[in-house]
């Protein structure tokens, strides 16, 4: 999936995923080739521990690109903490241990701890960046996909060094690997590691899901939102009472949603935009709505008594009679002369 990525990477987003997936994919390589890694720097450096400490800032930055574009001094500041982590693991694992004899539980409980705080910081700027910005720069369906992905994350990350303390605790202490304790730790502790599976599968759709020939299928090419939709919202929200609401004109037959933006003076695509992170739905399925309403009215109106059913659907902005009767079917469930002899109780 990391190759993948990098292979047919269309924007940032895509290559801080690669990193993402390959961190997370050597994480079972340390398993495999367990005997390999310890005693080899270079090995230890390629497929041994301490690299996940990296995830918390590649999801800050997968987020983040999402709204701009990442600076090299945005990427030393958040990387800065976890370099420094895992350039000392380095040392302290390859240079110092054996120099400080009787030390390395205490050593083990330091790293470990620094590990879960890291993870906890992360967790909570990453969390202030997808409630904050996030959520209003993306569509709500991909907003809601980015969000399990970093609950699914978070969720196994901050356990592992808490796992890691207690394990280390019960080696210190020399507690029986039959007492109970031993036992149930032991039980709990593989349940999360067998929860590292699922999350690699994970990773694997969404993965997927994220490659520009996959995505199409699920949500529209590009789920960003215009800047200006976030900050013009309210204008927006304005201009839509004042032209729809008042001065009605969806009953102008050749509306289209370029008319309507060059009326508010505004690009289409934050009109298009601004159409996607309301309820209203798409803009011709708006309009349609709204005409609908005006022929419903229109008709209980008898200064148009005189008027045929085509007539006051022009009347409401409906170029054809066809398109009309479609229309309106679709959306009342009954043909215009049905709901007419429904409305005059015939």
């Amino acid at each position: 999936m990391a190759i993948l990525h990098f292979v047919y990477r269309s924007k940032v987003a895509n290559t801080i995923l690669a990193f993402l997936c390959l961190i997370l994919g050597l994480w079972f390589f340390k398993k495999v080739f367990y005997g390999y890694w310890q005693d080899h720097f270079l090995l230890f450096v390629l497929i041994g521990p301490g690299k996940p400490i990296l995830v918390g800032p590649l999801v800050l930055f997968y987020y983040r690109s999402f709204r701009e574009k990442l600076e090299l001094k945005t990427i030393f500041k958040f990387t800065l903490v976890p370099a420094v982590y895992y350039i000392t693991l380095l040392t302290v694992r390859f240079f110092l241990i054996e120099k400080i004899p009787g030390t390395n539980y205490a050593v083990t409980h330091l790293f470990s701890g620094s590990v879960f705080v890291i993870f906890l910081s992360y967790f909570f700027l990453t969390w202030q960046e997808l409630v904050k910005e996030t959520q209003k720069r993306v569509l709500p369906k991909a907003y809601k996909k980015v969000m399990i992905l970093f609950y699914s994350l978070y969720f196994f990350l901050l356990q592992i060094p808490l796992w890691d303390i207690i394990r280390n605790l019960m080696a210190q202490f020399e507690l029986s690997n039959t007492s109970v304790l031993v036992l149930m730790a032991s039980k709990i502790s593989t349940g999360i590691y067998g929860y590292l599976y699922l999350l690699a599968y994970f990773l694997l759709v969404y993965g997927l899901s994220e490659l520009t020939f996959f995505k199409r299928l699920f949500l529209p090419r590009d789920v960003a939102l215009h800047v200006n939709t976030v900050k013009n919202k309210n204008k927006l929200d304005s201009l839509m009472e004042r032209y729809f609401e008042r001065e009605k004109i969806y009953t102008k037959t050749d509306l289209s949603i370029g008319s309507c933006a060059a009326t508010f003076q505004v690009p289409i695509r934050e009109l298009i935009d601004y159409f996607k992170i309301t309820e209203k739905g798409l803009f011709k399925d708006y309009v349609n709505r709204l005409r609908v309403n005006e022929f419903k009215s229109l008709l209980k109106n008898k200064q148009f008594a005189h008027y045929d059913l085509v007539g006051l659907a022009k009347e409401c902005g409906f170029k054809s009679r066809s398109t009309f009767f479609r229309v309106f079917k679709d959306i009342e469930g009954v043909t215009p002369n049905e709901y007419k002899r429904r409305a005059n109780g015939r």
